[in-house]
């Protein structure tokens, strides 16, 4: 079989989308102290009006975004998950999640996410809801009942805990609006984010992975944009995929895997069904068993007519 008529097959297996300071230097340490053994120094996250400090930890996501707005509000996306995935091999989990991506519609750069979802690990566990912009410039969470805002950019999404919000300070690798500047060329971009000046990632395919990652979790990218970082990954060397991902809730996930050593790694997750994004994470690979996804989970992303504005069938938390 060419080249020519793989893509032709798997473009075929495509299924619809659904309707509708930074941190990297932590993560490695991180990283390397389980590596050896040793005790790292914990990053001091940031927290707002909490009982602090929170700690950060990155959420895995619904799966997809329901972006058919009326009325300023979006019906709810219902995520699928099921055995779709197995036994992808990199370029085809490459095109399936870069075909998702483009699929999707566009958003404006300020328009507002409403996230909500459950963090069963938090203090206390819990629901919890937040509000974001496409392009990372602001979020906002309630606060006693109270839209409280957040000045972005922000890396990943925020999450409200009891009367305190955690979130990883830092910028993204890239500014939204230098995101069209980018190399169009999937290979060319891998290289431009495997330069880009990020601190403690020691080689090209950390960084390269580590970027792409960021900008996924941070930003509700063009899909023309958000396709090609899907397309790029595949030429970051040492990556493969996973179909063992599972997260706090019990979902499952495929993605992208970048070992780090005999047990940690770095992971863009996917839904298995959809292909959409769902998450970027430092993770533990251990051989025979699931790869644990930690953090709150977002069961539902909706777009919305600002902050504090939730579906008519949610009530404010």
């Amino acid at each position: 079989m060419n080249e020519m008529d793989e893509l032709t097959r798997m473009r075929a297996s495509v299924p619809a989308p659904p309707a509708g300071g930074r941190a990297q230097t932590a993560l490695l340490e991180a990283i390397r102290a389980e590596q050896t053994g040793t005790p790292f120094p914990a990053r001091r996250p940031r927290y707002h009006r909490g009982t602090g400090p929170l700690s950060p930890r990155r959420a895995v996501l619904a799966g997809g975004l329901s972006l058919t707005v009326a009325a300023g509000l979006t019906a709810a996306l219902v995520t699928q998950s099921g055995p779709a995935a197995r036994g992808l091999t990199v370029a085809e989990l490459s095109y399936r999640s870069a075909a998702a991506a483009e699929a999707t519609a566009p958003v404006p750069p300020g328009q507002w996410i409403y996230s909500a979802g459950v963090d069963i690990d938090g203090q206390p566990p819990g629901p919890f809801q937040v509000w974001t912009t496409a392009d990372d410039s602001s979020a906002a969470w309630l606060l006693r009942g109270k839209v409280t805002f957040i000045k972005g950019p922000l890396i990943g999404l925020p999450i409200p805990i009891g009367d305190g919000v955690s979130y990883l300070g830092g910028k993204p690798p890239v500014a939204y609006d230098q995101l069209g500047s980018l190399p169009s060329d999937p290979k060319a971009l891998e290289q431009y984010l495997a330069g880009l000046p990020l601190r403690g990632f020691g080689t090209d395919a950390e960084k390269a992975f580590d970027a792409a990652g960021e900008l996924l979790e941070s930003y509700q990218m063009p899909p023309q944009i958000a396709a090609n970082i899907l397309r790029a990954v595949k030429f970051i060397p040492g990556v493969t995929v996973s179909s063992q991902f599972t997260d706090t809730t019990g979902r499952p996930g495929t993605g992208f895997l970048l070992s780090q050593g005999r047990v940690a790694g770095l992971a863009i997750v996917m839904d298995p069904q959809t292909f959409a994004f769902r998450t970027y994470q430092v993770v533990d690979q251990r051989p025979g068993q699931p790869i644990k996804l930690t953090g709150p989970v977002v069961q539902r992303q909706e777009l919305v007519s600002g902050p504090g504005v939730v579906p008519p069938d949610v009530r404010h938390k």
